[in-house]
C-alpha cells in the first residue's frame, strides 16, 4: 500500500522567518570572507602634497568618488579662508586691513588665532603666529630671495610682530593692536587639514584611515593587512628628497604625527652658515638650538603640527621638561652635530610607537 505524505499547512510568518536567516548568514559569510579593500587619493595642495588611504570592505567606487570631492571642497574651503598667497582669502584680507577695530573673519580664523595664542603664551612666546614681517625679511615669503636681513629690517619688522599684538574679540572677529600686524598659520594649518579630513571620515563611519596633508599626519585604525600604519620620518640632511633617507620609523593606530625641520628651507649666509626658515620669536631670528628636526606624536593633528614648531625653537633641554608640564604628547628630537652628524633626544614615551 503507498504511503501518503500530508502536506503541511503553509505557514507565510515561518517562511519569511526562514528566509531572513538565511539571507543574513549570507550575508554575514559574504562580509566576513570579504577581505579589506584600500582606497587610496593624492594630489596636490597648498604648495605641497596630500594623500588618504581608506581602507574599508564596504567601499566602492561610486561612493569613494563622492569622498574625493568631498575632501577636495574641505581642503578648498580651508585653503579659501587660510591661504597667504592667494590675495583673495579671508586671511590676505584680514593682514592687509590696516584698521585697528575689531575685524570680521571666518570662524576657522578665529579658532586657530584662539588656539595659536593659547600655545604662544604657555610657550613664552616661543610660538607665534604673528612673525610674517620677520618671515618676510629673511626672503622667505613672497619676498625673496633669501637673504640675511640688516639690524635695521629685523627691527621694523619686530615692530610689526608678537602675539601680544593681537586679540580674539570674539568666535568671528580679530583685533589688531597696531598697524601691519600679519598673520600667517603656515605651522599649524596643514596639521589642522590633516585633522579635519580625518574627522570628516570617522563621521562617514570610516575607521581605518590615514591622512597626510603637507607631511602632517593623522592615522585611525589599521591598514589592510591589519596592523598599525607605519610612517617614515627622514633624516635631516640639507638638499635630500622626502624619503630619500630614514631616520625612524613608527607605528601608530590612533593619534598624529608632524615633523618639523630645518634642512628643507634654508639661506645659506656669506660665512657659509645656515639659517633655517623656523624661526624664535623671541629673539627674531632663526632658531640656533642645532635641532635638525623635531618629530611629535600627539592625540590631535593640529596640535602635533605647532608642537613640532614649538619644539623646534625650545630644543630639548627647554622642550622635553615644558612637554611634560604641558601635554601629554612624544617627541623625538634630531639634533646636528656637523654638516651629516646627528644623535637623537627622545621623550621616554617615543620608544612606544617605534618600529624601526
Amino acid at each position: 500500500m503507498p504511503v501518503l505524505l500530508q502536506p503541511r499547512r503553509f505557514n507565510p510568518w515561518k517562511t519569511l522567518w526562514v528566509t531572513a536567516v538565511l539571507v543574513a548568514f549570507f550575508i554575514y559569510t559574504t562580509r566576513r570572507d570579504k577581505p579589506p579593500q584600500t582606497w587610496r587619493e593624492a594630489g596636490e595642495i597648498y604648495g605641497s602634497t596630500y594623500a588618504v588611504q581608506i581602507v574599508s570592505p564596504d567601499l566602492n567606487k561610486q561612493t569613494f568618488l563622492a569622498l574625493h570631492g568631498d575632501i577636495m571642497a574641505l581642503l578648498n574651503s580651508i585653503d579659501a579662508d587660510l591661504s597667504t598667497w592667494s590675495t583673495n582669502s579671508a586671511l590676505s584680507q584680514f593682514n592687509a586691513n590696516p584698521g585697528l577695530e575689531p575685524i570680521t573673519v571666518p570662524p576657522r580664523i578665529a579658532e586657530l588665532a584662539s588656539l595659536s595664542l593659547e600655545l604662544s603664551r604657555a610657550s613664552g612666546g616661543a610660538f607665534d603666529v604673528t612673525f610674517s614681517p620677520l618671515f618676510d625679511a629673511w626672503g622667505f615669503g613672497r619676498t625673496g630671495p633669501k637673504r640675511v636681513p640688516t639690524d635695521e629690517a629685523v627691527a621694523a619688522a619686530r615692530a610689526r610682530s608678537g602675539y601680544h599684538l593681537l586679540t580674539v574679540v570674539s568666535s568671528n572677529q580679530l583685533q589688531k593692536a597696531v598697524s601691519g600686524v600679519e598673520l600667517v598659520f603656515n605651522a599649524i594649518a596643514p596639521g589642522y587639514a590633516a585633522q579635519q579630513i580625518a574627522e570628516l571620515l570617522l563621521a562617514r563611519g570610516y575607521s581605518n584611515i590615514y591622512v597626510d596633508v603637507g607631511g602632517e599626519i593623522v592615522v585611525r585604525g589599521h591598514n589592510a593587512n591589519g596592523t598599525p600604519w607605519r610612517i617614515a620620518v627622514d633624516k635631516p640632511v640639507y638638499g635630500t628628497m622626502p624619503g630619500e633617507t630614514t631616520e625612524a620609523i613608527f607605528a601608530l593606530t590612533n593619534g598624529s604625527l608632524a615633523t618639523s625641520g630645518d634642512y628643507r628651507n634654508y639661506v645659506l649666509a656669506e660665512d657659509g652658515a645656515a639659517y633655517s626658515h623656523i624661526f624664535d620669536p623671541r629673539i627674531a631670528r632663526p632658531t640656533t638650538s642645532h635641532v635638525a628636526s623635531v618629530t611629535v606624536i600627539a592625540g590631535n593633528g593640529t596640535w602635533a603640527d605647532a608642537l613640532a614648531t614649538t619644539l623646534s625653537v625650545l630644543g630639548p633641554d627647554e622642550g622635553i621638561p615644558w612637554l611634560a608640564e604641558h601635554t601629554d604628547a612624544e617627541a623625538l628630537f634630531v639634533m646636528r652635530d656637523g654638516s651629516n652628524t646627528y644623535h637623537e633626544v627622545a621623550t621616554p614615551g617615543i620608544s612606544n610607537f617605534r618600529s624601526d
